[in-house]
């Protein structure tokens, strides 16, 4: 009977070490996320300011405390990748000054876009990334999102 407890202990030990280091490891692998963006952004683009948080990226030549266009997103968002892929593709950053914040990851960032949702008479609770920001108007999705920046950038569809 001991051993039989010691055995059920044991895994769940095991079982418990397992889900740490995935949480770890997830963790870690959305920083390298992050960190590759950052990189590229700055290859890509003109990053002129990085803000003290890092999940802000000021791109082109935008200064948040000026900046008309906030692009909101979520890390581990598909739809927010499928944008992403799109600035990239279309070289949107040399295009466009804009700030990207992360929000699901960054409460002052998601406390920010629900202040967005607020001033265009949204409401938080119907609201998702991606999301922007500008000049208080608001698109929600990627599509109206990708729109967006392909009228400021002067691309035609």
């Amino acid at each position: 009977m001991l051993a039989g407890v010691v055995v059920i202990l044991l895994g769940a030990f095991i079982v418990y070490q397992y889900a740490q280091k995935m949480k770890k490891d997830i963790s870690a692998n959305g920083s390298k996320t992050e960190q590759e963006e950052l990189a590229k952004g700055k290859k890509a683009a003109g990053v002129d300011k990085e803000n003290s948080n890092e999940e802000n990226l000021t791109v082109g030549g935008a200064k948040e405390s000026e900046a008309a266009i906030i692009y909101f997103y979520g890390a581990e968002c598909p739809h927010c990748k499928d944008v992403i892929a799109y600035l990239d593709e279309n070289d949107i950053y040399s295009k466009v000054d804009f700030i990207k914040k992360e929000v699901w990851h960054n409460k002052g960032n998601g406390e920010e876009l629900r202040k967005a949702a607020l001033k265009c008479g949204m409401n938080p609770a119907n609201i998702g990334v991606p999301f922007l920001f500008s000049e208080g108007k608001c698109f929600m999705g990627g599509p109206d999102v990708m729109n967006f920046f392909s009228e400021k950038a002067g691309i035609k569809k």
